[in-house]
This record gives structure tokens, C-alpha cells and sequence, in this order.
């Protein structure tokens, strides 16, 4: 294997590391317990660790609270982000700034639990809130600066720390959020502006409308009548508008004297093929009788009909 893969597997494998290390970190401190045996801390009998990390976790949380107080929750933090680069082989730009702001903030904010909150006590034990380190930090600054200088140090020290780890531009968030609340405010005021001119419009209309219809008329006669635009969308939308579907009836029936109320007749003639299959001549319709055909004659004399001629009847020779 070269190089550069076998970096790359070792970068994998740290960041694999600080995923888990940091997941039982805040595990042991989230389950935290005063009572709980751990290594250097515990004088009494022993029992079994209440940590959801045992006893390894019970020692990691009573360390941390130990000596940062409630600001060792940032520590898993850290660690998440850190195994993050290495996971996948990201350099992390100005690593060494980050890190110095990422003591600096961790410090900050155990200095300023102290100097606040102070020392809760517990049913067991009583921890600092900002741990031993945190306490000494705040008393210093109340012995040098008094309470409120102290809290103005801390939290300038404090930004500090979040301006280095984070690398955030404080004058870029802060033009971004005014330009917000600028366009905000500017269509509050465009709102505004336009229900006092669309009140100023109403009221006009209104007085006109009592000088011409006088001054006892109805507050319904001095409505104002719909515009032009809405009679015009108003009808396009009734002329879309489908025809209502009425219940499906039988159609009236024709008068005697139409044409539609005569059928033609059943017709009853036979079939045209015979049981043997093959066809006949068919045979007349009884429905549909055909006229006698009448027959013409014609006069060897005068070449008339014979049905007008004398002459074509036939004569019976005499013998």
C-alpha cells in the first residue's frame, strides 16, 4: 500500500474514534451520578455504578464536572467536529486558531457559570457549576474587577473564543440581519400606507356618495358598487361555468301526426335458407303484400295501350 492510502485509513480510523469517544463522553455526562464509585473520588463501600457507561463513565462524568462544571457538555462537541475532518479526510483551515478559540470559549463559559450560577448542592454532593477551574477564574475576576467588570471581561474573552473557533464575521451576520429587519420594517410600512390610502379612498367615496344621494341615505345605498374588472371576471367565470347536469329522463314522445311515430311493421318472413343449408328464393312478405301486376297490351291496329283501345280486346273467331 502507499502512502497516501495508508494516511487515509488512519484518518478514517481517528474519526472513528472521536465519533464514539464523544458519544460515551456525553453519555457518562448526561447519566451522571454524585454517588456513583469512581477511581479517586470514592472512599465508601463498594457497590455497582449507576452510569450508563459503568464505572469508566461514572470517572470520566465526576472529572468533568470536576473541573469544568456543567461546561464539559461543550467537550463532546468538540470532539464530534473534530472526528468529523478526520473522518473524511478534510484539513481543517487554521486548525491551531480554532483550537486556542476553543479553549478560550470553554473556559469563558466555565468562568461565567461560576461567577452566575455558583455552586448548586445536590442531594449527594455539591459540584460547582463552572467546576474548581471555573471558580477560580470568577473569583479572580471579582477580586481584580469587581462583578460586573469581571462579567464584561468574560463575555468580551468569550466572543473572542467563538470568533477564532467558529471563524463567523461578526460585521457579515450583522449587516445580513439588518438588511432583514430593514425589508421587514419597509413592508410593515408599505402595508400600513396602503390601508390608510385604501381607508382615505372609502371615505371619499362615501361622501361623495352622500352628497348625491342625500343625507338620509342608507349605509347599504352607500356601498361602493363593484368595478369594472371584477362585473368583467365575474361574467367570464359564469360563462366557464359548466351547464348544471339535470336527472337522465325518457325523451317526450312524438305527436301522432310525425313521421317518428310510425314504425315500420314487424316483418314475418321466413328465413331464406333451408335447414339443409342451402339458400332459396325468398317468398313475399305478408306484412308488405306486393300490387297485382296488371298485364299491357298493346293494339296490332292503332299501337295504343290495350287498356284503351277497343280494338286489342280479343275477339273470338266464329266456326
Amino acid at each position: 500500500m502507499s502512502a497516501s492510502v495508508m494516511s487515509r485509513r488512519a484518518s478514517e480510523a481517528l474519526g472513528v474514534a472521536l465519533f464514539f469517544g464523544a458519544l460515551l463522553w456525553f453519555v457518562a455526562l448526561a447519566s451522571y451520578t454524585p454517588g456513583d464509585p469512581t477511581w479517586f473520588f470514592y472512599a465508601g463501600p463498594p457497590k455497582q455504578a449507576a452510569n450508563f457507561a459503568g464505572t469508566f463513565g461514572a470517572f470520566l462524568a465526576e472529572s468533568s464536572f470536576q473541573l469544568l462544571g456543567y461546561a464539559s457538555f461543550l467537550i463532546p462537541v468538540v470532539l464530534l467536529v473534530a472526528g468529523y475532518h478526520y473522518f473524511w479526510c478534510r484539513s481543517l483551515p487554521a486548525g491551531y486558531t480554532k483550537s486556542i478559540g476553543a479553549v478560550v470559549l470553554l473556559l469563558c463559559v466555565s468562568a461565567l457559570l461560576g461567577l452566575t450560577v455558583g455552586t448548586p448542592h445536590t442531594a449527594d454532593t455539591s459540584v460547582p457549576a463552572g467546576g474548581h477551574l471555573g471558580a477560580v477564574l470568577s473569583d479572580l475576576a471579582v477580586q481584580y474587577l469587581n462583578r460586573t467588570g469581571g462579567a464584561i471581561v468574560i463575555l468580551s474573552l468569550g466572543l473572542l473564543g467563538f470568533i477564532l473557533t467558529t471563524q463567523v464575521s461578526l460585521s457579515a451576520v450583522s449587516s445580513a440581519v439588518a438588511a432583514k429587519v430593514r425589508a421587514r420594517i419597509g413592508a410593515l410600512t408599505e402595508e400600513m400606507k396602503a390601508r390608510r390610502d385604501a381607508k382615505r379612498r372609502d371615505e371619499q367615496r362615501r361622501e361623495v356618495m352622500r352628497k348625491h344621494l342625500g343625507r338620509d341615505a342608507a349605509p347599504e345605498d352607500m356601498k361602493p358598487a363593484r368595478t369594472r374588472q371584477d362585473a368583467e371576471a365575474s361574467e367570464a367565470a359564469s360563462r366557464r361555468r359548466p351547464a348544471p347536469v339535470t336527472a337522465l329522463t325518457a325523451p317526450p314522445a312524438p305527436p301522432r301526426h310525425c313521421s317518428a311515430s310510425t314504425r315500420p311493421p314487424k316483418s314475418r318472413c321466413r328465413s331464406t335458407t333451408s335447414s339443409w343449408g342451402w339458400s332459396r328464393s325468398p317468398r313475399r312478405c305478408i306484412a308488405t303484400p306486393k300490387p297485382p301486376r296488371q298485364r299491357q297490351t298493346t293494339c296490332r291496329h292503332c299501337a295504343r295501350a290495350g287498356s284503351t283501345c277497343t280494338a286489342a280486346r280479343p275477339t273470338r273467331s266464329r266456326t
